[in-house]
């Protein structure tokens, strides 16, 4: 089993425009980094960042997950070894 751990979001309209921002778990809360801004978030926020195209705005700009970055869990039959 795996568990999501971090993601790195590109927010624009293409590779060479926009931005990146890290969204990161921290003890059992996530915390979004956006240059020198660091803020507690909802988990729900994460899901969102998963290639939904803006609806509002610049419809070719979007919020899309870069990079995920998960952490192993041992099962229930690993821990028992």
């Amino acid at each position: 089993m795996y568990k999501l751990v971090a993601v790195l979001v590109h927010i624009g309209s293409g590779p060479n425009r926009g931005h990146y921002v890290s969204i990161v778990q921290s003890n059992g809360k996530w915390v979004l980094f956006d240059d020198e801004v660091a803020e507690v978030i909802d988990e729900e926020i994460i899901f969102r960042c998963f290639g939904q195209q803006q609806s509002q705005g610049n419809p070719q700009s979007s919020e899309t997950g870069y990079l995920l970055f998960y952490d192993s869990e041992k099962t229930s039959d690993e821990n028992s070894t």
